[in-house]
């Protein structure tokens, strides 16, 4: 029997959360590659229920992924926006080629 303990989710807000999280990034040799984009019309909270550890873990995967393969001096930008979707799915399948831009995206 496996006795997994759940995770510790509470409020978090993203428009703080997210730029004290990419501020670790700041002493990566590519750290100044990294960016928040914070849209001005959406500065309000914007706050999910989740694990700041888990999604910690998450953030720090997909941007250490984006720097190691983006070529030095490319941007590499993180932003949070809102959805009407009441929940999205995913067909499990993982990434097809290409689809990968859906996920994350750079700018040169």
């Amino acid at each position: 029997e496996h006795d997994a303990v759940p995770p510790d989710l509470r409020p978090l807000d993203l428009q703080t959360w997210l730029p004290a999280r990419l501020d670790r990034w700041r002493s990566h040799p590519r750290g100044g590659d990294v960016q928040y984009d914070a849209p001005l019309a959406d500065r309000d909270p914007l706050v999910v229920r989740a694990s700041p550890e888990l999604l910690g873990q998450i953030v720090d995967n997909l941007v250490g992924n984006a720097l190691k393969y983006s070529p030095a001096g490319t941007s590499v930008v993180v932003s949070v926006r809102r959805e009407e979707a009441a929940g999205r799915a995913e067909s499990g399948r993982g990434n097809e080629k290409g689809a990968v831009g859906s996920v994350a995206s750079s700018r040169a």
